[in-house]
C-alpha cells in the first residue's frame, strides 16, 4: 500500500494491509481526538493561530507525500485528524503513485480494478468506467441595484442593475483509467475455471488475465489529464422603466448577458478549434397593465429570455481535450490480456503519436485490424459553434380581487424556445439504400474524425 512508504509526524501511519475472505483491510494507529470537519461544525470559525498551524502541518505532510511520489487525491476536512498538539493527514486509500506522465498505474485500496465484459453479458470489475470522480463548484457573485423615481408625463420608476458571477469548477473524473476489456470473442466460451482465473474479484493482483486472452477482442484505457479547472464568468446588466399614467402602467426593459469560460478556448483537433463567446444576448422586455377599476387589472407582456449554457458538456469537452482512449485489438499473443500494449503502458504523448500515425496510414479505418489503435471519444462534446439557448415569451391575463385576502387570476402564456441544443449520436452513419444506420461495428462507415 502506498501510505506504508510514508513516514512523517503529520501523516497517519499504516501498520499493515492485506486481504481476508475477499475483503481488503489495513491497520492504523488509534487517534484520540476529532476530525477537522467535526471541529469546524462545532466552532464554525477557527482562531487564526490554529488555522495557520493546521494548514502548515497539512501542507508539510502533503509535501512529504509528493516528494515520495504519492498524491493523496482526497484531501478534505474529514481526512485531517486533530490531536491535542498537532494535525494528521489520514486516508491515503485512493492515493496514486506518480510513476508515469499520465496513467494511474499504482492505486490504493479503492481504485484500479479493470472492467471485464463477457458474453451474456456480465461484467467483472468496477460498476462503470468513470470512477473515481469528484466534482466541486464554488460560485461567487456581486450584484448592484439602483432605483430612481421621478414625475414626467406620469410617474416613472427606473431600475438599473448589474451582476457578476464567477463559477469555479474543479472536476476530477478517472475516465477508463483502470482499463476496460471486451471479452466477447465470437465462438470462445467463458473458461469453466473462471473462479480460479479470478479468485478475488476486487483484487486485480490475484487475476490471471493471460488465461483470458482468447476471449479478449480488444482493450481500452484512458490516458491524459483527468482533472479540469474552469472559471465561468457571467456578466449581466439590465434597465427597466415602469411608467405609470392614468390607468396604464407601461414597462419597458432591456437585459444583456455575456458569459465566457475556458472551455471556449479549448480546441479539439481535428474536430474544431477555439470558439468565440456569444456576445449578442440582448433581451428586450415589454409589459403593460390596465386597471379596469380598483379591483380588476388586465395585463400582458412580451420578452426575450436567455438560458444558461450547459456546464456538463463544457466539462466533458475540456476533459476530452486532454485525454486519449486508445483501443487496441487482440494481436493473437497468448498474453495479450495481461500485456495488451506488449510492453509498458504508453504515456499520453506516445499514445497520441501512435494513433495519429495509424490514422495517417489508414490503419485506424480497418475494422478489427490487429495492432491498430482506435481513439474512443467518450460521453459528450460541446458543439463547434455553441450559442446560448433563448425563448420568446408572451402572456395575457387578468387579476380580480375578491376580498381583502382572496383574489383570482388567469394567464395565457406562449413560450417559443429557440437555439436549444439536442444531443446527437455523431458516430452513426445513415445508409440511404436501406433507410437504416450502418452497423456500428463497421468502422469504415463512420466519420473519419470521429472513430469510436
Amino acid at each position: 500500500m502506498l501510505a506504508a512508504r510514508l513516514q512523517h509526524p503529520h501523516i497517519l501511519s499504516v501498520y499493515d494491509s492485506g486481504e481476508a475472505a475477499g475483503e481488503l483491510w489495513f491497520t492504523m494507529p488509534f487517534v484520540e481526538g476529532e476530525s477537522l470537519r467535526d471541529r469546524l461544525q462545532r466552532e464554525r470559525r477557527l482562531p487564526v493561530d490554529d488555522a495557520l498551524r493546521i494548514a502548515r502541518e497539512t501542507l508539510d505532510a502533503l509535501d512529504c507525500a509528493h516528494r515520495h511520489g504519492v498524491i493523496h487525491r482526497d484531501v478534505k476536512p474529514e481526512n485531517i485528524l486533530l490531536t491535542e498538539t498537532h494535525a494528521l493527514v489520514a486516508d491515503f486509500g485512493i492515493a496514486r503513485a506518480i510513476d508515469s506522465e499520465t496513467h494511474l498505474t499504482n492505486t490504493g485500496l479503492a481504485v484500479g480494478t479493470p472492467i471485464l465484459t463477457f458474453t451474456g453479458p456480465f461484467t467483472i470489475g468496477q460498476a462503470h468506467n468513470n470512477s473515481p470522480q469528484k466534482w466541486v463548484s464554488d460560485p461567487y457573485n456581486i450584484r448592484d441595484d439602483f432605483t430612481l423615481t421621478f414625475n414626467k408625463a406620469g410617474r416613472h420608476t427606473v431600475k438599473l442593475g448589474s451582476e457578476y458571477i464567477a463559477d469555479l469548477l474543479n472536476v476530477f473524473v478517472c475516465n477508463i483509467c483502470m482499463g476496460q476489456y471486451d471479452m466477447q470473442a465470437v465462438g470462445v466460451p467463458i473458461p469453466a475455471n473462471i473462479d480460479q482465473i479470478i479468485p478475488v474479484w476486487n483484487d486485480v493482483n490475484t487475476w490471471d488475465l493471460a488465461a483470458l486472452s482468447r476471449n479478449t477482442r480488444n482493450y481500452t484505457v484512458g490516458l491524459g489529464q483527468m482533472k479540469v479547472y474552469n472559471k465561468r464568468q457571467v456578466y449581466s446588466g439590465w434597465a427597466q422603466d415602469n411608467w405609470e399614467f392614468s390607468k396604464v402602467t407601461l414597462s419597458l426593459g432591456l437585459r444583456y448577458d455575456f458569459s465566457t469560460g475556458r472551455e471556449l478556448q479549448t480546441a479539439i483537433e481535428p474536430l474544431f478549434g477555439a470558439r468565440p463567446s456569444d456576445k449578442t444576448n440582448f433581451g428586450p422586455r415589454l409589459g403593460i397593465t390596465y386597471s379596469l377599476n380598483d379591483k380588476t387589472v388586465l395585463r400582458g407582456g412580451y420578452g426575450k429570455y436567455y438560458g444558461a449554457p450547459d456546464d456538463n458538456e463544457a466539462m466533458w469537452t475540456m476533459l476530452y481535450a486532454g485525454e486519449i482512449h486508445p483501443q487496441v485489438n487482440n494481436d493473437g499473443r497468448a498474453d495479450f490480456a495481461a500485456n495488451p500494449f506488449n510492453g509498458p503502458v504508453p504515456t499520453y504523448a506516445q499514445a497520441m503519436a501512435s494513433w495519429q500515425a495509424d490514422v495517417a496510414s489508414g490503419c485506424a479505418t480497418r475494422t478489427g485490424a490487429a495492432g491498430c489503435k482506435f481513439n474512443r471519444i467518450i460521453n459528450i462534446l460541446s458543439p463547434p459553434n455553441p450559442t446560448t439557448p433563448y425563448s420568446y415569451q408572451s402572456s395575457a391575463g387578468f387579476q380580480r380581487q375578491l376580498g381583502t385576502t382572496i383574489s383570482v387570476e388567469s394567464d395565457f402564456t406562449i413560450n417559443d424556445t429557440r437555439g436549444a441544443q439536442n444531443g446527437q449520436n455523431v458516430n452513426q452513419a445513415f445508409n440511404p439504400a436501406t433507410g437504416f444506420n450502418y452497423p456500428y461495428t463497421d468502422r469504415s462507415k463512420k466519420p473519419s474524425t470521429l472513430i469510436t
